[in-house]
């Protein structure tokens, strides 16, 4: 009962700042942990939520030189790829987002970087060419998954928060393993504050990955973020 009290207490609060978000949504730019971006009105900024920062700081570092190929899913305003790209060698990148918005906000801040505009607009991998494989698939999903569909069926803000039932992160592994290479990982984002780390788990092994490691770990705004790094 108390577990179900303080989600409820925590749905909530998740509930009135995308209101605020969305009531207020608007342009921005500016300088995000080193990059010059812009956030279009209707996008996931990473301004104004904490998750990205984590992903931004280690990423680069995770994902390393060498790597030729790299997928995001559900990219946002399209930093991670960004840092990603800007600190690699010759990468391969893809990006994938749901909301028409932010696949255009993704390739303008690609462009202003001078990297090729390669966001497409896809449910997971729906629009991904099947013949493609990546050595590193990322995500940072939405944490929440205690939510009625009927309340984001039409909202791409709310649909960046949350996942009812993990539906779309138990697509993303039912399909992911036949889009990674030989050797390739998964890299998520998660909390676990507000994700259910221990589901995601469950549902990752459901689907042949052995047991996840924790990349990187930080506590941001009162919430556990940390990097979970899976292979098959």
């Amino acid at each position: 009962m108390d577990k179900e009290i303080s989600n409820q207490a925590w749905r909530q609060k998740i509930l009135s700042k995308f209101e605020k978000l969305a009531s207020d949504s608007k342009e921005q730019k500016g300088n995000f942990m080193g990059y010059r971006i812009t956030v279009l009105e209707g996008v996931f900024s990473p301004f104004d939520f904490p998750s990205t920062a984590i992903c931004v700081e280690n990423l680069p570092e995770i994902v390393g030189p060498d790597v030729e190929s790299f997928l995001e899913i559900g990219a946002g305003c399209g930093v991670n790829t960004l840092a990603v790209a800007l600190n690699s060698g010759n990468l391969n990148f893809l990006c994938t987002d749901i909301n028409p918005k932010a696949v255009a906000n993704t390739n303008l801040n690609l462009a202003n970087h001078n990297l090729p505009q390669k966001c497409i607009l896809s449910d997971v991998f729906d629009e991904v060419n099947p013949d493609l494989k990546y050595q590193v698939i990322f995500w940072n999903p939405p944490f929440n998954n205690v939510f009625a569909k009927s309340d984001i069926a039409s909202d791409m803000l709310l649909k960046a928060g949350f996942d009812p039932d993990y539906a779309a992160l138990r697509k993303f592994f039912e399909q992911v393993k036949s889009r990674l290479t030989v050797n390739g990982k998964v890299i998520l984002c998660t909390s676990r504050v507000v994700g259910d780390l221990l589901l995601i788990k469950l549902i990752a092994k459901q689907n042949g990955f052995k047991e996840p490691k924790i990349l990187a770990e930080q506590v941001n705004q009162g919430m556990d973020l940390c990097l979970v790094e899976f292979k098959l």
